[in-house]
């Protein structure tokens, strides 16, 4: 069944949850046989330095360091990709999604951190 996952990566912005700063959040979209997923970068811009290519036109300060966070989110998203596929075969938009969270690490809220530490004692 190996081969069989059609595959795609594409980074966008979401223009209605600009903030009081005037930015919008960058987010992954992976789709994988046709359904799709989101994965926020974790990484704000104003709308009007996005361009459609995926990354962030100008040369501020921090253009560089979002775009290498971009391709970073791409690299570690296909690795992980070819991970389940190496050990499923078929795979998931939301399967990789999990599989994602767990290797770039999910925050979690105060109060899931004492759940979790009081659920094991």
């Amino acid at each position: 069944m190996k081969g069989y996952n059609t595959y795609s990566v594409l980074f966008l912005i979401r223009n209605e949850k600009l903030n009081k700063h005037g930015k919008v959040p960058v987010y992954m979209r992976i789709t994988i046989n046709g359904k799709h997923v989101e994965i926020s970068t974790r990484q704000w811009i104003e709308p009007a330095r996005w361009n459609n290519s995926g990354a962030i036109k100008g040369n501020k300060s921090d253009a560089e360091t979002i775009n290498n966070t971009i391709e970073t989110y791409r690299n570690k998203a296909w690795k992980a990709y070819l991970q389940l596929e190496e050990r499923y075969q078929y795979v998931t938009a939301e399967m990789l999604k999990q599989h994602f969270n767990k290797q770039v690490g999910e925050r979690k809220t105060l109060s899931e951190v004492f759940n979790l530490i009081y659920s094991q004692t």
